[in-house]
Order: C-alpha cells, then sequence, then structure tokens
C-alpha cells in the first residue's frame, strides 16, 4: 500500500513538472533502493543516480546516506556548459538525451551554486549546514578563505557541505586540502544566465561519524571510487 501511494505521489509530480518547460531537472535525495527503482523507471523521467549526499540526514537517532537522483525534464532545452573537466561516465549518460545540447562559454565566476536551503545560523540544524562563497566574483583564494571561516564558524556542527561549481578545478582542489570529499556529480545542477553548468557536491563530516548506506552501498561506494580517485587538478574518469 505504502509503495502504490509512493508511485503516485511520484509521478502526480513528474507529470506536474514536465507540464512546465522552465523546469530543466527533476531532482530527489532518495532514501531507499525501491523508491530509487520505482524513480528510475518512470517512463517520462528516468532519475538516476549522481552520487550520494555524504550521509546528511539523521532518522531514528541514526546518520543515514541518501542517493541523490536526477532527471531531465524532456519538455526542456537544456544549454549545458561545456565543463573544463568531463566525467567519462557522465558523458556517456548525457549523449543520449536529445534535449541537452553542450554550448561553450567561458568559466563562470560563481564559486558556489545557489543555495536550495536557508543557511542562516537560526536555521542550521543539529545535523548539517550547507557552506557557499560569495555571490559571484573575487578570486580563488578569497572564495576558499569565505568557506574556511563558515566552516570555523559552525564547526559544532558535524556535517558540512558545499555546492561547488566545476569551471575551476583550483576551487575543488582546495575544497579537498581544506578536508572536503566530492559525494555526488551534478551534471547541469546551476542556472547562470542562458546555460547550465555543472557542479560537485562536496562534503565535508567529523572523524568518526558513520552513516548507514540503507542498501545503496553499490551505488555509494561505485561513485566514491569515480569521484575520490580523480585527479586533483580536475574531475576526470
Amino acid at each position: 500500500h505504502r509503495f502504490r501511494l509512493a508511485n503516485q505521489l511520484h509521478s502526480q509530480i513528474v507529470d506536474h513538472v514536465t507540464r512546465d518547460p522552465g523546469c530543466h531537472l527533476v531532482i530527489a535525495f532518495v532514501r531507499g533502493p525501491s523508491i530509487y527503482r520505482l524513480a528510475n523507471r518512470h517512463p517520462r523521467v528516468s532519475l538516476k543516480a549522481w552520487g550520494h549526499d555524504g550521509g546528511m540526514n539523521i532518522a531514528r537517532t541514526e546518520r543515514e546516506h541518501h542517493v541523490l537522483a536526477i532527471g531531465a525534464n524532456p519538455a526542456a532545452l537544456i544549454r549545458r556548459a561545456r565543463p573544463t573537466a568531463p566525467l567519462a561516465v557522465v558523458e556517456r549518460v548525457l549523449g543520449r538525451l536529445e534535449n541537452i545540447c553542450i554550448v561553450a562559454r567561458e568559466p563562470s565566476d560563481i564559486w558556489t551554486a545557489p543555495s536550495l536551503w536557508d543557511t542562516s545560523e537560526s536555521n542550521a540544524t543539529p545535523s548539517c549546514i550547507e557552506l557557499a562563497a560569495p555571490a559571484r566574483g573575487g578570486s580563488c583564494t578569497d572564495a576558499l578563505a569565505w568557506v574556511a571561516s563558515e566552516s570555523t564558524i559552525h564547526a559544532r556542527i558535524p556535517h558540512q557541505f558545499v555546492f561547488a561549481t566545476l569551471d575551476r578545478p583550483e576551487f575543488t582542489v582546495g575544497l579537498r586540502q581544506q578536508g572536503f570529499s566530492a559525494t555526488a556529480y551534478l551534471p547541469a545542477w546551476m542556472p547562470d544566465g542562458d546555460v547550465r553548468r555543472d557542479c560537485l557536491l562536496m562534503v565535508k563530516r567529523h572523524e568518526g561519524i558513520e552513516a548507514a548506506k540503507r542498501g545503496f552501498d553499490s551505488i555509494i561506494d561505485a561513485w566514491n571510487r569515480r569521484l575520490q580517485n580523480a585527479r586533483m587538478s580536475s574531475v576526470r574518469s
């Protein structure tokens, strides 16, 4: 009964958003394999795993990984800025989608993608917080210093994450040096004018804090290998 209800709700959401060509992506943080299979097999928008959230949420006192699944709205034309360091598995999947086109653009001066959530202190949860650099402009050194400062201010929060744009590999290198690890590749994640740019979800969690994989072991382990074995100067397969 619960699965049928989930299927109905998911179908209603997909049907609603795919009627709007201004909605480019369908995004889900998926908690369990059965729901992921449901989302992955939808006839209009197949959500595919692009990594995981690094153990962002706590349920019944246990921290757990959720898979980050993304699908492209077939009703939308998505202009994706050519990534400076493409990941082979990403290009293979996206290359089969007719409504995503690659366009050449100069690297963006945005270091972190706009927030999905309110990250103010009053709305930070005990379990996680999103960090971000100033809106746009400035140097890589300044952006990294800003993230480091915010990380220190919120040091009591055990799970910190950044949606880092991929146009400037030196920025993701600097985040790695601050202790962040890439957990998800986010194709066409960030709108920037007439294009969308790829990002990485990068996570820093207090040492000794484990998170349950909830049956997503193979997906989590595969994406960890793809992203953590990438060259530090780029994000290549």
